[in-house]
């Protein structure tokens, strides 16, 4: 156990009785044949049921892998008598928070996804249904936001209506560990979506003022075909006005209910309310779908033509007349929302 203790408590600075605990358990050792530390993970009988190793050496590239036939509803994890869950990425994530925060921590229940899919967390609660407060603490950085995002809605969607969510002020809770102890350590990284969020959002919330509505059914559809046609060429600055003016007309129509609902919106508070809502981790992969689905969602124009365009307070024009985007491209999508 030389190596683990080195590596753990020099390397990773993590606190020696939260270690020692973790250890007496039988939930951290080291291999025999390469000195890895290797969490697990045991069902509800007390059987290991999952292993997730990492080397321990300082030399070349880090080694870190589920042992293979693990079940990823087992993987490291403690279980306490509160009502709380706190839901970590990785094992020395999780010894880290534990490290920072050490008041009567074994109370509470902690679970180290070994990557970010849902299964253990879910196994979790199913085992103690007296968890009403899952609390997520991922990486703060773009993969950890996204997949923030995607378990919040999961949970949601169980009833776990008073679901939080806990962000290190660096990159991870270790690198925050790191900090504390006077050590250089990994900026947190902002989910380039949500940075662009609050300019995008205020600039569709100051067009939704100019354009008009008798048009509405079949600008929008026009809108979505012109902005399917200019990505498929890689004209992203026009496909970039196209969402845009889309997006302006349907923020227009949504003040149009408000204001007959008597609930007018100013164009700050729309402007929040379109933030708000921007959900990163369903802007990935192919736009195929949510193309299909917006196209769907408003009547099929008949043909194909040019359709009227919005103000833009950009105020910028191409050489074709055509209002013209930042062409900035974010996630690999040119449009956050």
């Amino acid at each position: 156990m030389r190596r683990l203790y080195a590596y753990l408590l020099k390397r990773r600075l993590i606190d020696r009785e939260v270690l020692s605990t973790f250890v007496r358990a039988g939930l951290v050792y080291e291999d025999e044949k390469y000195h890895n530390a290797v969490f697990i993970g045991k069902d509800e009988h007390g059987v290991v049921r999952h292993a997730h190793k990492r080397s321990t050496s300082g030399m070349g590239k880090t080694f870190r892998i589920n042992v293979e036939g693990s079940d990823p509803r087992y993987s490291f994890h403690w279980n306490g008598t509160s009502d709380r869950l706190y839901v970590f990425e990785a094992p020395i994530d999780l010894l880290s928070f534990l490290t920072l925060y050490p008041k009567n921590w074994q109370r509470h229940s902690y679970v180290a996804l070994c990557g970010v899919g849902e299964q253990a967390m879910l196994w979790m609660l199913e085992q103690a249904p007296g968890i009403r407060r899952p609390i997520l603490c991922l990486d703060h950085d773009a993969a950890g936001i996204e997949a923030t995002g995607r378990l919040k809605e999961i949970l949601r969607e169980r009833g776990y209506s008073e679901t939080a969510v806990l962000q290190s002020i660096h990159k991870d809770w270790n690198e925050d560990v790191k900090a504390r102890c006077g050590l250089e350590a990994q900026s947190a990284e902002e989910h380039p979506q949500l940075m662009a969020a609050p300019e995008v959002c205020k600039r569709v919330c100051a067009m939704s003022t100019t354009v008009k509505l008798d048009r509405l059914n079949n600008e929008v559809p026009q809108l979505i075909e012109q902005y399917r046609s200019h990505l498929h060429w890689g004209r992203f600055d026009q496909a970039m006005d196209c969402m845009e003016q889309a997006s302006a007309l349907a923020a227009a129509a949504c003040r149009r209910e408000l204001r007959q609902l008597g609930m007018a919106a100013t164009e700050d508070e729309l402007t929040k309310l379109l933030c708000e809502r921007i959900r990163p981790h369903r802007n990935r992969g192919s736009l195929k779908k949510p193309l299909q689905s917006a196209r769907t969602t408003v009547p099929k124009c008949p043909r194909l033509g040019r359709c009227r365009r919005a103000p833009n307070p950009r105020g910028e024009e191409n050489s074709g007349g055509q209002m013209a985007g930042s062409g900035r491209r974010i996630c690999g999508r040119p449009y956050p929302i």
